[in-house]
């Protein structure tokens, strides 16, 4: 009888530490609150505004966290609002993998041969990436045509060509011909003969690569015998 009565007696003197242990707690976060709400206020009637740092945003944050519902009670040096913003953009970073260590994967492209594809580009609109790859391998340099169709692609070229509407231009076809293309003409000249004053016509070629002119001919009746002749002579 007398154990359950020391055990009963024991056990409501530990319950009446605890309340008074607690109501201790209590009576020094009020304090707290009170002591940091005078201090927001002699701040704020100042002019000055607090400032925090990343570290102690994050603490506040953390600690806050579990006050859970009583948050809005105990909080006095900032408003709830923002603690609660503080935390999000806490969990936020957490979960950011922008500053993780990037795997191992394929390079890219160096900067000098990605220019050289878009000089090719725009400087010959109707190749396709198959052949700008082709023109760049002929050069010593190792690229793929995934990577060529990759990067028109990125910077808004048609990686399959025909990139003008209704077909390249006239200068665009003599620039990327002009290796095997030659310009003809007429030009006429007086000349004296017993007969009078006669007009020849002088037919000539131009190599528009190199601008050598070829003599074609001369004629005082430039008929369609006599061009199929010349046709005849140069090409023969």
């Amino acid at each position: 009888m007398k154990t359950e009565i020391w055990k009963a007696a024991k056990l409501l003197l530990t319950q009446l530490l605890k309340l008074d242990i607690n109501e201790q707690l209590v009576r020094e976060a009020d304090y707290l609150k009170a002591e940091n709400q005078v201090l927001k206020n002699q701040l704020t009637q100042s002019g000055k505004r607090l400032k925090f740092t990343d570290e102690q945003r994050r603490l506040l944050a953390v600690k806050a966290k579990a006050l859970g519902k009583k948050l809005a009670d105990v909080v006095t040096i900032v408003s709830p609002e923002t603690i609660l913003r503080w935390q999000k953009k806490l969990a936020a970073m957490k979960f950011d993998s922008s500053k993780l260590e990037r795997k191992a994967g394929r390079p890219r492209v160096e900067l000098d041969i990605e220019q050289l594809v878009l000089k090719l580009a725009r400087e010959n609109r109707s190749w396709g990436y198959t052949r700008i790859a082709g023109a760049i391998k002929n050069l010593g340099i190792k690229i793929s045509g995934s990577t060529v169709a990759n990067i028109m692609h990125r910077h808004g070229f048609n990686p399959s060509g025909e990139r003008v509407k209704g077909g390249m231009t006239w200068a665009e076809f003599i620039k990327i011909h002009k290796d095997v293309i030659w310009a003809t003409d007429f030009f006429t000249v007086e000349v004296w003969t017993p007969l009078g004053l006669a007009t020849f016509y002088v037919l000539f070629f131009i190599q528009v690569k190199t601008r050598r002119i070829v003599l074609g001919g001369i004629t005082a009746h430039p008929d369609g015998e006599w061009m199929a002749q010349i046709a005849r002579n140069l090409t023969g």
